[in-house]
């Protein structure tokens, strides 16, 4: 809860709007806590026209420092909507801007700072007025409720469910409460049982992946082992027909002494002689290329 000091708090909803402008003496100092908040008061009692063009611009920034009030800007902004509808619009315009404030704040009464100000014809035409106006949002929303989402209609429901409303925004104009609540939950059961069915249909498609994956690897496996055998095949025909001449993976046979084979080496190193004796297992086909480490002579796979 925002510090109960706070000045912009006291003007914009521990007491009433315009409240501090209606003090008469010190009786009421209970509002203000602090000496200093109520010589405060007493200096806007005196100043109430210069109020709304300096308090905000200077005394704000001095709230701002309060603890837990932050910048405290949606009360400067209501603050400043209420004085400068009330004290800097000419007395013509009142009924109208009464008529607007009671809308906006969906207040059943008019508070006393305002019907001060007005005629008892003029509060009885904008108290009914606002009755109207509310009891017709009122309808509107009822008659969205079958499109309203799940959080639109909690709203909606919350909002009325009042044992005792203070404002026409909380009325249950038509007494739909109990009808609206089992809605709410059947919309609540919806979408449950909308939640199971998509969990389900995640788990299924994530096992479907999984079972679709391990097939595709398995059959990878197979793909690799075939053509392994299928490589291991060719490599042994190969190799049977080695002979002086014959073109390996490393260069061609220049000198056989069975199981050696002279290699002439395609791939030399410096440092390196330029023949190799390889056992038949260690001979490829051509195409497979030579790797030579360090005289190490191995296909280039």
């Amino acid at each position: 809860m925002r510090n109960a000091e706070s000045p912009i708090k006291i003007f914009a909803g521990v007491v009433e709007p315009g409240a501090l402008f209606e003090l008469s003496d010190k009786g009421q100092d209970k509002l203000l806590r602090s000496p200093e908040l109520l010589a405060k008061a007493e200096e806007l009692l005196a100043n109430a026209k210069i109020f709304i063009e300096n308090y905000f611009n200077t005394e704000h920034q001095k709230a701002e420092k309060i603890p837990d009030c932050g910048e405290c800007s949606a009360e400067i902004l209501s603050a400043k909507r209420i004085f400068n509808l009330f004290y800097k619009k000419p007395e013509a315009n009142l009924f109208a801007l009464a008529n607007k404030y009671i809308r906006y704040d969906a207040s059943m009464e008019l508070p006393a700072w305002m019907t001060k100000r007005l005629s008892e014809q003029e509060i009885a035409i904008v108290e009914a007025s606002a009755q109207e106006y509310w009891k017709e949002q009122y309808k509107t929303r009822l008659n969205s409720v079958s499109a309203s989402s799940l959080n639109e209609l909690e709203s909606f429901v919350k909002q009325i469910d009042v044992d005792s409303p203070k404002k026409w925004s909380e009325v249950d104009f038509s007494g739909q409460l109990p009808n609206l609540k089992s809605i709410l939950e059947g919309k609540i059961r919806q979408k449950h049982k909308q939640d199971e069915a998509d969990r389900i249909k995640a788990e299924k498609e994530e096992k479907r992946l999984a079972e679709q994956e391990a097939k595709e690897e398995k059959l990878r496996k197979e793909q690799e082992l075939r053509a392994a055998k299928v490589l291991a095949a060719q490599v042994n025909a190969f190799r049977k027909t080695l002979k002086i001449g014959s073109d390996t993976h490393c260069g061609p046979i220049v000198e056989i002494r069975h199981p050696m084979y002279k290699i002439a080496v395609n791939a030399q190193l410096a440092g390196f002689g330029n023949e190799a004796w390889l056992k038949v297992s260690e001979i490829f086909p051509p195409q497979f290329g030579c790797l030579n480490r360090n005289g190490l002579l191995s296909p280039n796979l």
